[in-house]
């Protein structure tokens, strides 16, 4: 998700520097005399928006990192619980379908109690940008550990 959004950011600067190439040409055209000043403002203000640009982007990925972590520990710390509770919200009917819309709510239900608290009002904000990617990313650790996990004896 994040590889668009810098798409877009740098798309952005494309046109904003065309746009400010443009105006430079146009003004030159008007006010051939303060070429240099103009050329010289137009450098100034494309580089200042390059770096806050360049810095919004690592602001993003330092907060993705920082969501990823949150995920990862927190969904281990829960990991049995959220096994036993897939299993259980999660059944096989007939044909081999699911019914996922209990264990969706329950994972939705875990995300914002459980993650979200545990990050800042900002990573909050991109979590819920995000939530199908992280909910689909903690269903892939619980299948892992549904697989790995011993078989229950038969009652006999």
């Amino acid at each position: 998700m994040l590889h668009r959004k810098r798409k877009r950011v740098w798309l952005r600067v494309l046109f904003a520097l065309a746009l400010v190439l443009g105006g430079l040409g146009l003004a030159s055209a008007i006010f051939p005399h303060r070429l240099a000043l103009l050329a010289t403002l137009a450098l100034v203000t494309s580089v200042a928006d390059a770096l806050w640009l360049a810095g919004r982007i690592h602001l993003g990925a330092r907060t993705e990192r920082r969501i990823n972590a949150a995920v990862q520990r927190i969904t281990e710390e829960h990991i049995d619980a959220l096994a036993r509770r897939h299993l259980h919200l999660r059944p096989v009917d007939g044909p081999g379908g699911a019914e996922p819309g209990r264990w969706d709510q329950e994972l939705n239900h875990f995300i914002a109690t459980k993650i979200a608290p545990a990050l800042s009002r900002g990573q909050q904000r991109a979590l819920k940008q995000q939530q199908f990617d992280v909910a689909r990313r903690i269903e892939d650790r619980i299948a892992i550990a549904v697989a790995n996990r011993p078989a229950l004896p038969l009652a006999g």
